[in-house]
């Protein structure tokens, strides 16, 4: 079993990790991705073209 201060910690560090992801993405220059929706799989280009 687990001490109140172990999950606390865990807590806290879980927290920290996912605000690290999210200042992570919030950073990514996404401006001239399509939206997921926009992506079908078998349509790709091969010609090198883009």
């Amino acid at each position: 079993m687990i001490t109140s201060e172990e999950h606390e910690a865990a807590v806290a560090a879980t927290a920290r990790h996912i605000r690290n992801v999210i200042g992570t993405l919030r950073e990514l220059d996404l401006g001239t991705t399509a939206p997921a929706a926009a992506y079908h799989p078998g349509e790709e280009r091969t010609d090198g073209t883009v």
